[in-house]
């Protein structure tokens, strides 16, 4: 799944910024890919949940 293979990216990203102590605004940015990313999945979800409600309605 595309989400979790972008998780991966990230965490893997964090880590090197850990190791390599890069700069505060490098790990900023880092952290900020990792918010859009769970607001994305988030929105995914719901999406599907109003999709599915949907559904149920109109049978």
């Amino acid at each position: 799944m595309r989400v979790e293979s972008n998780r991966k990216m990230i965490s893997g990203l964090k880590g090197l910024l850990r190791r390599a102590e890069i700069s505060f605004a490098e790990t900023f940015f880092v952290e900020n890919a990792q918010m859009f990313l769970d607001i994305g999945e988030r929105s995914n979800q719901l999406i599907s949940d109003l999709r599915e409600i949907q559904y149920f309605s109109v049978e």
